[in-house]
């Protein structure tokens, strides 16, 4: 299992001793959609013998929080969002590499809605000044994946990874998401995109071998990373989008990135009517 590519097992029932593994994606209590304790989470962690990324939205706060212990292996993490709404994945080599990201990524573009006012393909730029590895989070999913945003620019060069697993997407968006990665040469990631702790390690990213965090990073980028998961049920997707959503909507910061949440979906289901108006008229 040291080439890369993607199998759909769960990883709990496989013999993975052998590998390095981390959940790639993963949300903590500082995203405004979760409520689960950075404590929990290494605990969980622990239990499943596996790594993680906390990758909070437009925020490091829980990152740099899980790297102040050495008992897990954490990847330090951050899924930024865009002034389209595009979700990126960007995973810097070390702590100190997270706050620069921060610093010159982050804060000075930061909205009340708690996205960056900075364009995908901008921030993509941006990011390549940045020691990190770049990622495309769900590609396919919704307005928020980059795949779906009416980017005209060529992104694609700037981008080190496409995550081809995500397991609160459909099976039919990630078989896309690992097309598009394998034909465009990038590594691969997958994670959960939990918010609840009993999610965690449902989609792991893994490497032959026992390895630190920056040789688990070039291993992806040099496309020598697997991914092992399964996509969620249709209840367990309803379940946990309902508990997602109560949260958002009983938290002063969730309403406030719900707002400019309906903003961006309503423009891009306007665009994706409007377009098929257009070619209706054609045929």
């Amino acid at each position: 299992m040291g080439k890369q590519g993607m199998i759909r097992a769960k990883p709990k029932k496989l013999d993975l001793s052998a590998y390095t593994l981390a959940d790639m994606h993963f949300h903590s209590k500082y995203s405004y959609d979760s409520r689960s304790d950075i404590g929990k989470i290494l605990k969980r962690c622990k239990k499943l013998g596996m790594g993680v990324a906390i990758t909070d939205h437009n925020q490091v706060q829980g990152s740099l929080m899980a790297l102040s212990q050495k008992d897990v292996f954490v990847v330090p993490g951050v899924e930024l969002k865009s002034k389209e709404g595009v979700h990126i994945l960007a995973y810097p080599y070390s702590k100190s590499d997270l706050l620069e990201l921060e610093n010159k990524c982050m804060r000075p573009f930061m909205d009340k809605s708690l996205s960056l006012s900075i364009s995908a393909v901008d921030l993509l730029d941006k990011l390549k000044g940045i020691n990190c590895l770049v990622g495309a989070a769900h590609p396919y999913f919704s307005y928020v994946g980059i795949q779906t945003s009416r980017l005209k620019k060529d992104f694609m060069k700037n981008l080190d990874c496409v995550e081809v697993l995500n397991t609160n997407s459909l099976k039919k968006m990630n078989n896309k998401a690992y097309q598009w990665a394998v034909e465009g040469g990038k590594g691969l990631i997958g994670g959960s995109d939990g918010h609840l702790v009993r999610d965690l390690g449902k989609t792991v990213t893994g490497v032959e071998g026992k390895v630190k965090v920056e040789e688990f990073l070039e291993r992806i980028r040099k496309r020598r990373s697997f991914v092992i998961g399964m996509e969620s049920n249709f209840f367990t997707k309803t379940f946990e989008t309902v508990l997602k959503e109560a949260h958002i909507l009983t938290s002063p910061k969730g309403m406030k990135v719900a707002q400019g949440n309906l903003k961006l979906a309503f423009g891009y289901y306007k665009f994706k009517l409007n377009d098929w108006v257009k070619n209706h008229k054609k045929s």
